[in-house]
């Protein structure tokens, strides 16, 4: 009967040694996932940080081409005052011309991308049916000169 009363004993002591293994699973499974974790969130940090990087090149992108649009612009009014006539309707009407292309191109060399799409929202807040109306204008125009290709 000896050999009975330590079968319990050894009972006892394996499930400690399975709590024990168990618990030692458990923390190591918790650390691994802590791992993994961190692992996603610095991953995620970068390509984050990377497609900040890519908008932001792309915007300074599109402001140096829309600054050098508006360039070409106000070249093209001085182009207009210096061979339009000096005097007359037409000399008036290409002065009035030259003048709004002039401040185009300003404007342009001036203000960024991202200042025309708010002074764009703006306009569009303040007067909605006008803008839609310009806008059914422009989409009627694109697509009539769509149709004929």
């Amino acid at each position: 009967m000896a050999g009975a009363s330590r079968f319990p004993h050894e009972i006892k002591e394996k499930s400690e040694q399975l709590s024990q293994a168990a618990g030692d699973a458990k923390e190591q499974a918790k650390e691994t996932a802590g791992n993994l974790t961190q692992k996603a969130q610095d991953t995620l940090s970068g390509v984050t940080e990377r497609a900040k990087d890519l908008v932001s090149t792309a915007r300074e992108r599109a402001d140096t081409a829309v600054s050098g649009m508006g360039g070409r612009v106000s070249d093209l009014a001085d182009t207009i005052r210096e061979r339009a006539p000096q005097e007359g309707v037409a000399g008036r009407a290409a002065g009035m011309l030259a003048d709004q292309l002039e401040a185009g191109g300003h404007y342009l060399q001036e203000h960024g991308v991202q200042d025309m799409v708010e002074d764009i929202a703006t306009v569009i807040r303040n007067r909605p049916l006008t803008s839609l109306v310009v806008l059914l204008g422009v989409g009627f125009m694109l697509g009539k000169a769509m149709s004929r290709r």
